[in-house]
């Protein structure tokens, strides 16, 4: 993933505009064990949304928007264990208790219980060190039971660092081997796993560790949407920033150009970035961009932006978790990567938060081979972040063992399964892999079909005009 100044800014907009805390409150504990922490209402109040962005009319929709999705999944016969913790219309912060080196610490995650017959969804997010418990950006289908968990570490499980926790527990395999346990504990039968971002990478370990132990049930699907196939090539996907970009702008991009490279110096590039993510994420980005260029002054250009930059867009936790898996297995650069603009190029200067920190686990998709679970990978041909070319690679390997389908969504970004698949084609996807059927088929029947290019690698990447990796 391509995360510089610039970049950080652009994945935690979302958070920064959303995210939402809400009280816990005690609750008892079963007789079996788990741990149910707090109920949680999704009526229940909310942090107040800086959003005098939000409230101009141009970006109202940039991150949020069309209809609400919808799916209906079969029922199945759950677990006993199942039943216990399921309870109709509840939303329970749920806890087990996970090893470290100096201990163990309460692993907390939540379950979203619709009714005990329902499939159930174990949504992982990106980041490393992205929360989804605190965070609700994520559209989710209705009648499928929902589990969403955080990474130790950071939001419902900070309290890893205050039970002893280090960089030493830190790692993909330990967040997939937590997940794994909740999949025991619980019994899940008639599960899917869905990873988003950085969490496909999760989910893919995830997957191959629960096939490994052929006395679990293995998920009905392997849903990842964003895809982190291998360590970042932050080359291509600068590529790919500057292409989407420039694509982005239109006509304006000459002036835009010039403007960027006029104000680079006199304006935190934090701001910059702010405006970047506002063009490259905008349904309507030339006339976002014709905005960003009416501001006069530097002194306009920061006062317009700054407003919704009080706050760490980081949740608590999450650099030190970032470091602690990223700079080892995903990326030799890291965080905070100083950036140019030269003739209205974003270019890197090879410095960064893993500079220090050598790059000694890469991982590897030949290390976590998938069998039996059905994979779905959904791709935008313009997602800045985690480039279509991973999503391609990820296809083509995995293709070899088991039965893999890849959604390209023509001018999709990195939520190209929540947000950018249509509200007919997203009912039609959850509803048959809910039922365990194959999903290709009716995807490309359904309303909205035309943007969706399936199981075409070459197709996808000529899209941009990018050779693969």
């Amino acid at each position: 993933m391509l995360y510089h100044r610039i970049l950080k800014t652009i994945i935690y907009l979302p958070l920064i505009l959303f995210l939402a805390a809400c009280p816990l409150e005690s609750r008892n504990k079963p007789e079996n064990g788990m741990t149910v922490f707090s109920d949680r209402s999704p009526e229940g109040p909310g942090r107040e949304i800086r959003d005098s962005l939000l409230q101009s009319e141009l970006f109202t929709e940039q991150f949020v928007g069309g209809s609400t999705h919808r799916s209906r999944g079969p029922t199945e016969e759950p677990s006993e264990e199942f039943r216990e913790y399921c309870r109709d219309g509840q939303n329970d912060i749920l806890s087990i208790q996970r090893p470290i080196e100096s201990g163990e610490f309460t692993y907390r995650f939540r379950l979203d219980c619709q009714n005990e017959n329902f499939p159930t969804i174990i949504y992982i997010p990106g980041g490393p060190g992205e929360t989804s418990m605190e965070s609700q950006i994520s559209e989710f289908p209705e009648n499928f039971n929902i589990i969403f968990t955080d990474p130790r570490g950071v939001g419902e499980n900070y309290s890893f660092w205050e039970s002893g926790g280090r960089a030493e527990d830190l790692s993909s395999q330990k967040i997939a081997l937590d997940i794994k346990e909740i999949i025991k504990v619980l019994d899940l039968q008639n599960y899917m796993i869905h990873g988003h971002s950085y969490g496909t990478l999760v989910a893919t370990i995830l997957t191959h560790e629960i096939e490994s132990n052929s006395s679990r049930e293995r998920p009905k699907s392997l849903v990842l949407e964003g895809v982190q196939a291998e360590v970042s090539d932050v080359i291509y996907e600068t590529r790919v920033f500057n292409r989407v970009l420039r694509e982005r702008v239109g006509d304006n991009y000459a002036q835009f150009s010039t403007r960027m490279d006029e104000l680079m110096g006199q304006v935190d590039e934090v701001h910059l970035g702010v405006a970047a993510s506002m063009i490259l994420f905008n349904d309507q980005s030339e006339l976002a961009s014709q905005h960003f260029l009416s501001l006069d002054s530097p002194e306009e250009v920061t006062n317009f932006f700054s407003a919704n930059l009080n706050e760490s867009p980081y949740p608590p936790g999450f650099e030190e978790v970032y470091s602690a898996i990223a700079c080892r297995e995903m990326t030799s650069l890291g965080l905070a990567r100083w950036l140019h603009i030269e003739n209205g190029q974003f270019g890197l200067e090879q410095e960064g938060s893993c500079s220090d920190q050598e790059l000694d686990q890469p991982f590897s998709l030949s290390t976590y081979p998938i069998r039996q679970t059905p994979i779905h990978l959904f791709a935008g041909t313009h997602d800045t972040l985690t480039p279509i070319a991973y999503s391609t690679k990820y296809f083509s390997q995995m293709k070899r063992n088991t039965s893999v389908q890849l959604y390209c969504l023509r001018d999709g970004g990195h939520l190209s399964l929540q947000k950018d698949l249509s509200s007919s084609c997203y009912e039609t996807f959850w509803s048959r892999i809910g039922e365990g059927s194959d999903a290709g088929e009716l995807v490309r029947d359904c309303d909205g079909a035309e943007s969706v290019i399936t199981n075409d690698p070459l197709q996808c990447l000529e899209t941009l005009g990018l050779e693969s990796l």
